[in-house]
């Protein structure tokens, strides 16, 4: 932080990192299908997609972001009244960044949701030919 006292100025360079990571994630297949069976397969498989999106995605956003706060603050100081500049990059983020951001991670939950689509739905349950079916008895198992 540089300070110009006699105009009541200051100036910084800042310094943002930006890291975007998932919680680990718990993959369950539901205690009915027998492990190891072509319908459990299936559905990890399935389950291992959303693990998928989310490992390729979050890093990808956060090189966005990377990428244009690169642009927006271009190794050019912030200049402002002294004791306001730090608080002008928090309204900075908190108005512009955090908004993108968010838009960006709705963008990742419309993904997820796309892999939940009735015709998936419906895939799975009658693939191996229709074991789902068959052990939630949705169909005669004759």
């Amino acid at each position: 932080m540089i300070e110009d006292k006699q105009n009541n100025q200051e100036c910084f360079a800042p310094r943002i990192e930006i890291s975007m990571e998932h919680p680990a994630i718990d993959v369950y297949v539901s205690k009915e299908f027998p492990e190891n069976s072509c319908v459990y397969n299936e559905i990890l498989e399935h389950e291992m997609q959303h693990v998928k999106l989310y490992k390729e995605k979050l890093p990808a956003l956060a090189d966005l972001v990377r990428q244009e706060m690169s642009k927006r603050y271009a190794n050019t100081p912030l200049i402002g009244p002294i004791g306001r500049t730090k608080e002008q990059l928090s309204e900075d983020i908190n108005r512009t960044w955090m908004p993108f951001i968010k838009a960006e991670l709705e963008k990742i939950e419309d993904l997820q949701a796309a892999l939940d689509s009735e015709d998936e739905y419906t895939r799975l349950s009658w693939s191996c030919l229709g074991q789902a079916q068959t052990i939630l008895g949705f169909r005669d198992r004759h």
